[in-house]
């Protein structure tokens, strides 16, 4: 069985069970919650089997002590050297101390994905939802000193369930970011430079940013891609710059109106995805957001159904599963963008396979608020 705990980069997938299991519940998401308080196992778990490796998972905690955690045995699958906050290695043998607990801590378990050797659904992973918004060449110094505190910072979210994200224009970046200072709203620039520092007129690179202390980056949105000529490969090397800067990408993808008619959409988006996989490491999707983004849907209205983009994300996570991992799969968020407003938000969160948004003109209205409630009530996750 597989097992994973949250953290921070929204996939924690590290280990497997014994063999000749009955996998055709595999990949079923399950939640555990335990009191550290109350019992001193948190988490014991052994299956049997007789063909494949062997493998044991043992959680132990008293209240204020450390978890140890420890994989012993011989097994076929891998781990992620920060699915839990850095602190498991891929080794067939591990003991690892995780965090510090309180009395009343709790832990809670997913129980997410199968062995490499074992053919089936990586399941349903928790993946916090993501709302953002893209003001593009908008807004002012009235907008910018009026707008964060009217709306953005009485907006009432989880933010353990929800990250807010805007992304003004570079001017304004840092005076948004000074107005939400005291809130959980994130601040993201547009694009970034696929260059270093140096004789680039009118780029700023991706180290300027975290210098700035901006956290979140967009790469790749269609207007970058039709209005000012960026290939492929240009989004794939500024979403390989960010990252390896620390930066949050929301990585923009999608088709033209023609090519969705021409039954061509999953084609385009592979097109666009492969570009980024070849750039990045398996683990440097722990900071990639998909936004999917149908161009013909892009400010004019029109906007795809619920089950299309339904259909459409959950295409590009299969895609995922096979061009990178199912761990990578099952916990990259996945955003829909296109005309998302306050009337048809509710609707579209609801499928299992969107996880947030990316907003264009309703993220500079009231409206914004009404979208990460939307998110913030959905019950799915």
């Amino acid at each position: 069985m597989t097992m994973s705990m949250n953290s921070s980069n929204n996939y924690k997938v590290n280990t497997v069970t014994q063999s000749g299991v009955d996998t055709s519940n595999w990949g079923v998401k399950q939640n555990m919650e335990t009191s550290a308080a109350s019992e001193n196992t948190i988490f014991g778990l052994n299956r049997h089997a007789s063909t494949q490796p062997r493998s044991k998972v043992v959680m132990n905690a008293a209240a204020g002590d450390d978890i140890g955690f420890s994989v012993s045995g011989e097994f076929a699958g891998s781990t992620k050297d920060d699915h839990f906050d850095d602190i498991v290695s891929a080794s067939p043998k591990v003991n690892k101390t995780a965090r510090r607990m309180g009395s009343k801590a709790r832990t809670r378990m997913i129980l997410a994905a199968l062995d490499k050797d074992h053919e089936g659904s990586w399941g349903d992973v928790d993946r916090n939802y993501v709302i953002g918004g893209n003001w593009k060449s908008n807004g002012d110094m009235d907008f910018v000193n009026s707008f964060p505190k009217e709306v953005l910072a009485k907006a009432e979210f989880d933010e353990k369930k929800v990250e807010v994200v805007v992304a003004p224009t570079d001017l304004h970046l840092n005076a948004v970011q000074k107005e939400l200072k005291d809130t959980h709203v994130h601040v993201s620039a547009q694009d970034v430079s696929q260059y270093g520092r140096g004789a680039y007129t009118g780029n700023i690179t991706a180290d300027q940013l975290t210098d700035m202390k901006i956290g979140w980056t967009l790469t790749g949105h269609s207007e970058r891609r039709t209005l000012f000529g960026e290939s492929d490969a240009d989004v794939a090397l500024k979403t390989k710059i960010a990252v390896e800067n620390g930066l949050n990408v929301m990585l923009c993808i999608g088709e033209q109106l023609e090519e969705r008619e021409s039954g061509k959409t999953g084609e385009v988006n592979a097109r666009q995805l492969q570009a980024v996989v070849d750039e990045l490491t398996e683990g440097q999707w722990g900071n990639v957001v998909i936004a999917y983004e149908p161009v013909w849907a892009i400010g004019t209205g029109k906007v795809a159904t619920p089950q299309q983009a339904q259909d459409t994300h959950a295409e590009i996570r299969a895609w995922l599963a096979d061009a990178v991992s199912p761990e990578v799969a099952g916990a990259t968020r996945i955003l829909y963008g296109g005309s998302v407003n306050g009337a048809n938000c509710a609707d579209l969160i609801g499928n299992k396979d969107i996880d947030g948004f990316l907003v264009g003109g309703a993220s500079l209205k009231p409206e914004f608020a009404d979208i990460i409630a939307a998110a913030h009530n959905d019950q799915k996750k």
